[in-house]
């Protein structure tokens, strides 16, 4: 299984690129040549996301997804409903 979801990270701005979904976590991935490296390619194992909830960044509809180290991704997600029944069907914990 692998499905994929137009995003964008929120870091100084939105930088876009998008969210994949496959059997072991997500990918966030984004190819802007003025983000640090370690933003362009986000490995997100299903075992290490602690909690995703449902947020806005302005008006559009995000993500907020917590890991067990500490770090905390904020993405603006479209289709966040198909996403979190993915989280779901892994276990993860959600809030709407």
């Amino acid at each position: 299984m692998r499905k994929a979801f137009y995003a964008s990270l929120c870091w100084e701005g939105a930088q876009g690129g998008g969210l994949y979904a496959d059997d072991t976590g997500l990918v966030f991935r984004a190819r802007k040549l003025t983000i640090p490296d370690k933003l362009k390619c986000i490995k997100m194992p299903y075992s290490e996301i602690k909690t995703a909830n449902a947020c806005r960044a302005l008006i559009f509809p995000a993500v907020t997804i917590s890991l067990t180290n500490g770090v905390k991704y904020k993405i603006i997600v479209f289709n966040r409903k198909t996403l979190f029944a993915i989280l779901r069907s892994k276990n993860v914990v959600t809030a709407k």
